[in-house]
């Protein structure tokens, strides 16, 4: 079904290329020079204000799960935490060493460590993390929003965290690696799954595993310090539950043996994980702002789960009727000389502009400028890829994006077509209904943005020049070339 759609959509496209105005067909490198004698260039007013995003995101098992804080003045304050399963590798479960020698040593939570967002320099503050004990039974076979939160019970171990660590490499007589995440559990808990599971026969079944031992949450103390998300993967090899225990016979001591749960994937025995990101606006500067609808001086963008903008352009809809060769939505950082954090807690690497669709109410692609074909959405020329541009007056580089809707607005002079208000957003695990470009506009599907296209999951948040900005070199606006009919 999916490579059938892909060649429909391919050939759908195809026969629109024979159709389309050939002013729109020039590329940026072959636009006319403005010379106000043919050719002319001019800017539209935008009105923009920021609002929360209500959608709550997927994170899906095959996906990096964070955990961590941010402490941010300007977004606030962000905590996440992640709840999974390591499970035996068969059932009936056996230890080696019969239970009645068996002694446990300890037990060590061990995460693959796949990266981090925010502050990982020396002068970073460690973070305060704690292992908890899932009371609630999650399941295997859902994908879990990232507003879920499972009930816990006890502390069974708790890490300072220095993320700068992780990158170290462990050598032992059981593993040699890096790149971990290592927490030693209690020995109350080590002792339970060493030695009073085999009497309990918890390990009979999975079933049997999963009510006497529900899982891990992993989360910050409340009111840690810290300004890092660190990612971890459950489904990497280097993700388990390490079990150490020794035989002692009549005081004589064998060396140390170990034993590893992981993240299932079979069958009927599937582990089961979640990932709960909180953000709060309480006390930022963006709390002063968000979900205002004046035309705004500043403007923020935060990745999914986090805040979008409005974009409107009021004079669109009564644009006379013209050539145009280039429309461009322009969006640059406001003033990075004044955010002592926009060097660690850096911009999303890609924004995407669409349109709210009353009808479904969920987000579409900006009419005819954004298009997918066989090789995937046509990010390139459409554009919303973080750049870097020296603006006068600014010590640092502004981060910036640009969006081509040069076709979205000749339909709109040309054809009298709809000037709708967009939503300027940083997506992560997100979807639009995508519809084709005209006449074949009736023509949609569901085109889904993972994390491999768009962003990671709550990482990148930056404070852009609104509509209503004083500056006039950075305040975001549609810029048009166009020539008179």
């Amino acid at each position: 079904m999916r490579i059938f759609l892909l060649v429909a959509l391919a050939t759908i496209s195809l026969s629109i290329s024979c159709t389309k105005i050939s002013s729109t067909d020039i590329g940026s490198g072959l636009i006319p020079p403005v010379d106000n004698v043919n050719t002319f260039d001019t800017s539209l007013t935008v009105v923009t204000n920021t609002q929360t995003n209500t959608y709550d995101p997927v994170v899906y098992k095959s996906d990096d799960h964070i955990v961590g804080v941010l402490n941010d003045p300007i977004f606030g304050t962000t905590s996440a935490a992640a709840f999974f399963q390591l499970k035996p590798t068969s059932y009936p479960y056996t230890l080696p060493i019969a239970s009645a020698y068996r002694v446990a040593d300890s037990a060590v939570l061990v995460l693959n460590y796949r990266g981090a967002y925010g502050d990982t320099t020396a002068s970073a503050p460690l973070q305060q993390w704690e292992v908890v004990e899932l009371t609630q039974t999650l399941k295997g076979d859902t994908a879990y929003r990232v507003s879920v939160n499972p009930s816990v019970g006890a502390v069974i171990g708790t890490a300072t965290v220095d993320t700068r660590k992780f990158k170290d490499s462990v050598k032992n007589r059981f593993e040699t690696s890096a790149n971990q995440v290592r927490i030693k559990l209690n020995a109350s808990f080590a002792q339970r799954l060493i030695k009073t599971y085999d009497a309990t026969n918890a390990y009979l079944s999975d079933s049997a595993f999963n009510n006497n031992f529900k899982g891990f949450g992993l989360r910050p103390v409340s009111g840690s310090a810290g300004n890092t998300l660190v990612r971890v993967n459950f489904l990497d090899q280097d993700t388990k539950l390490a079990l150490y225990f020794h035989k002692d016979s009549s005081g004589v001591r064998t060396d140390t043996s170990a034993n590893f749960f992981r993240f299932s994937i079979f069958t009927g025995e599937v582990s089961a994980s979640a990932n709960r990101i909180v953000r709060n606006y309480t006390g930022s500067e963006l709390a002063t702002v968000i979900n205002t609808t004046a035309n705004a001086q500043k403007v923020y963008a935060q990745t999914s789960p986090g805040t979008f903008i409005n974009v409107t352009i009021p004079a669109l809809q009564t644009l006379s009727n013209r050539i145009i060769h280039r429309a461009e939505l322009l969006a640059y950082q406001d003033d990075p000389d004044n955010d002592p954090l926009a060097e660690k807690l850096t911009p999303p690497r890609y924004l995407l502009l669409a349109r709210y669709d009353s009808v479904f109410k969920g987000l579409s692609n900006v009419p005819n400028d954004y298009e997918i074909t066989q090789a995937g959405p046509n990010i390139e020329s459409f554009g919303g890829y973080l750049f870097y541009q020296n603006i006068a007056g600014f010590t640092k580089a502004s981060a910036a994006y640009n969006f081509n809707i040069s076709r979205y607005v000749q339909g709109i002079v040309s054809r009298k077509d709809t000037s709708y208000a967009l939503r300027l957003y940083a997506p992560s695990n997100d979807s639009i209904k995508y519809r084709l470009p005209y006449p074949n506009n009736n023509v949609s599907i569901t085109q889904y943005l993972t994390p491999a296209m768009t962003n990671r999951m709550a990482e990148g948040r930056v404070r852009l020049a609104g509509g209503a900005h004083p500056n006039t070199r950075i305040r975001m606006r549609l810029r048009i070339i166009f020539s008179r009919l």
